[in-house]
Formats: structure tokens, C-alpha cells, sequence
């Protein structure tokens, strides 16, 4: 069984795995930057989304692409809000929950107070002095959930009981800021500052990140990852992506974050099918 969790007023109950379904409103991002990055291409693509599947969208403003560069606070909040504002309204009629992908306090709290519900931040609350303090009060105030994404680095322990331990550290500081444990999730930031074999191994023991009680997030969908695996060098990397959720389901995560909701959803109902046919959770990794 999967960690049941919380945003907002909506309960996971953790007996599926959830599709988060990228909105990137930035000109720049590696996969779809530029595609969505006007509103009404935004909404239209949200909507598409959420057709396929997606019972969860996650909106960006600000890429996180490996060497991109950061922008103003004012321009990240000029290319959200106008989109936010037409989808929120879809979102609320179709049960979909909104996450905000930021690093910056600011834009976190104004996509809150704009419905939003999910506080995605790759740098782990640590990039924005003030976004841990805005994290907790969006949490407490609106019940927020708040991703913990392991942003990785040259210098940082890249392995899975190192990574765990560390989010794990960061989850109880915010419980003791007084967020509720069930409205927080740990992303291992798989291809964020760690090589592509430091990725395969926190994906192989990735069941022991599920373990600790704390809802999961995996998000490797069309990363470069796929690129750099023998094989694959000129794949799409749609099968790849596919096949990484599917597997990281298994495991036990309880939501990915990926742009191909279709063939996600697909290979997710697909699961359920042998889940609700036997006892063993995860036939695909063996006992640790």
C-alpha cells in the first residue's frame, strides 16, 4: 500500500499511484518550452491533460533545466498568474488538485492564495531564505502538501540511504513547524546533480525512499537520463519515461510527474489490474 497524503481538502488514499501532469509556462524548458507559454495554449493543454488522466497539474513558470538561467520573481509571476487564473477554475469543476513547481516564497504564496495546493520546490525550500517560514504558513493556513525534491550535488552523499536520511531530516523540521506529516512528499530529484548510474541506483532501491512513511514523487520523464543509457541515445524517450513511472509505481511512489499522461495512464491501469489480483505489492523488486 502506498502512503496516503493530503493537499487542500482532497485525500490520496494511496490505493493508486497518482498523474501529475506538467504545464510548463516557460519559453525555455528542455522538453515543451515555448508550446504552452501563452494562456490560453496553457489552458488548453491543462485541459488536455486532465482529459488523459492527470488528476493532479503542475505548473511552471521558471525552468529548472540543467544550466538555465534563474528569472526575475516578477517575470515568473507575469507568465502564472494569467494562466492559473483559467485553469484554476477548470481544476475545481474536474477534482483536479494544482501544484506550483517554484523556488521563490513570493510566487508560492500568490498561487496558493489563487488555489493551488501543492508547493513543488526542486531546491528543497532552500533556494528562497524565505520560502521554508512561507512553506509552512501556506501548509498550515490553506493545507498546502509540500514536495521535498533532493536537489543533489557534486559534493552530496548521491546514495539512496544518504538521500533518505536527508529528506527524511527535512520532513521532521517541517512537522515541527507544525505541517502535518500526510501534506508532505519526498522526490528523490532524480537527474538533478547526480550522474545517470547515481540515478539507476536511487531508482533500484527506491522502494526503501517509500518505506519510511512519507508519500513519494518520481518525476524522470523525457530526462536526459534516458540519453545517456546504452541503447538508447537516439530513443524519444517517451518508452523510457513510460516504463521508470511503471516501475517507480511498483516501488511504491505515489505520484509521478511526467508530461505523456496518455501512455502513462495506460500502463498505470495496466498495473492495477495484477494489483488487484495478488497480494505481493511489487513483484519487479525483490526483498531488501
Amino acid at each position: 500500500m502506498r502512503t496516503p497524503w493530503s493537499a487542500g481538502t482532497v485525500d490520496f488514499d494511496g490505493s493508486s499511484c497518482e498523474i501529475m501532469g506538467i504545464v510548463n509556462l516557460t519559453p525555455d524548458s528542455f522538453f515543451d518550452g515555448g508550446k504552452h507559454d501563452e494562456p490560453k495554449a496553457a489552458f488548453d493543454h491543462a485541459r488536455s491533460l486532465v482529459d488523459a488522466g492527470a488528476r493532479i497539474l503542475d505548473l511552471g513558470a521558471a525552468s529548472s533545466r540543467p544550466g538555465f538561467e534563474p528569472v526575475p520573481v516578477e517575470e515568473e509571476l507575469r507568465r502564472l498568474l494569467p494562466a492559473l487564473e483559467l485553469i484554476a477554475p477548470m481544476a475545481l469543476e474536474r477534482g483536479v488538485v494544482l501544484s506550483v513547481d517554484t523556488t521563490s516564497a513570493e510566487v508560492a504564496r500568490r498561487a496558493v492564495e489563487r488555489g493551488v495546493r501543492i508547493v513543488n520546490d526542486v531546491a528543497c525550500l532552500r533556494a528562497d531564505p524565505e520560502m521554508e517560514r512561507t512553506a509552512v504558513e501556506l501548509s498550515k493556513e490553506f493545507g498546502a502538501a509540500i514536495v521535498l525534491n533532493h536537489p543533489g550535488s557534486a559534493e552530496s552523499s548521491n546514495d539512496m540511504p544518504s538521500l533518505a536520511a536527508s529528506l527524511v531530516r527535512r520532513a521532521e523540521e517541517l512537522e515541527a513547524r507544525g505541517v502535518e506529516r500526510s501534506r508532505v512528499l519526498l522526490d528523490p530529484g532524480i537527474g538533478f546533480g547526480k550522474t545517470a548510474e547515481e540515478n539507476y541506483d536511487l531508482l533500484a532501491a527506491l522502494d526503501s525512499l517509500c518505506a519510511t512513511g512519507y508519500p513519494v514523487l518520481v518525476g524522470v520523464s523525457r530526462k536526459s537520463l534516458f540519453g545517456k543509457t546504452p541503447g538508447l541515445e537516439n530513443s524519444d524517450r517517451l518508452v523510457p519515461s513510460v516504463a521508470v513511472h511503471l516501475l517507480s509505481a511498483c516501488a511504491g511512489a505515489g505520484v509521478v510527474r511526467v508530461h505523456d499522461v496518455a501512455a502513462t495512464r495506460e500502463a498505470l491501469d495496466v498495473l492495477a489490474m495484477f494489483e488487484r489480483r495478488t497480494s505481493v505489492r511489487s513483484p519487479f523488486f525483490r526483498e531488501r
